[in-house]
This record gives structure tokens, C-alpha cells and sequence, in this order.
């Protein structure tokens, strides 16, 4: 599993993403991966909505917690500083969950889905 992404390492051009509508979707020949911002807390939590489909009939989603953090790194001889994209958790929603998911300052609603029955709300610090 992944937990930190350095940003400005892997800002590349060359991958082919579709904006459309806040959502950010890659096609690959095996099937798709898209993520939108659903939104950040006041402490700088950010909520990220991503789906994946590998090629068959299933799409999974989950929603990713993370944090952009600063820091340095020594490479080449130098320092650099970076900003690092930390993982801080998870939530799994599922083939294709088709709730809402606003989040309203700290609290994240989980919405009425073919998974629940009844709305679900979550403290995020």
C-alpha cells in the first residue's frame, strides 16, 4: 500500500488524464481509474473520491483520507524541499455506491446507498 506520494516527483504531462465536471478520470487498456476532491476539513484533512475498474464488470470506490505535508529530501548531492501527499486512511465503498458524500466542515456524510440504508455521518480530525 502506498502512504506517501512526493508530488513534485511524479507531476508529469505525459499521463493522460479527462477532466470532467471536478472529476479526473485515466483510460488505460485494461479498464480506468478517476478521483474528484470532495473537500478539505478546517484542520487539512483532504477527502478524495476514487473509483477503479480493471477491466471487468465492477467499478470500486473508496474514499481516500490524506494530508499535504512539507518536508525535505537530500538527492543529488543537495536538499530539496517537497511536498508530500500522506495517506492517513480509508474508506471503502464499494461497486459502484451511488450515495452522496458531502463534507460539511469536519463531518462527512455518507448518504442513503444501495450499501446503507440509513445516512451515516463521520468526525474527521
Amino acid at each position: 500500500m502506498i502512504v506517501a506520494v512526493d508530488l513534485d516527483a511524479y507531476a508529469t504531462p505525459d499521463i493522460p488524464f479527462l477532466e470532467k465536471d471536478g472529476t479526473f478520470r485515466y483510460e488505460g487498456s485494461e479498464g480506468f481509474f478517476e478521483y474528484r476532491h470532495i473537500g478539505s476539513t478546517p484542520s487539512g484533512t483532504h477527502v478524495l473520491w476514487t473509483a477503479g475498474n480493471a477491466g471487468g464488470p465492477e467499478t470500486f470506490q473508496d474514499l481516500i483520507l490524506v494530508r499535504v505535508e512539507g518536508d525535505s529530501v537530500f538527492e543529488n548531492g543537495r536538499f530539496r524541499h517537497r511536498f508530500i501527499l500522506r495517506r492517513i486512511g480509508a474508506i471503502t465503498l464499494g461497486d459502484r455506491d451511488d450515495g452522496r458524500m458531502p463534507l460539511l466542515g469536519n463531518k462527512l456524510v455518507l448518504g442513503v446507498s444501495r450499501y446503507r440504508s440509513l445516512e451515516c455521518e463521520l468526525i474527521l480530525e
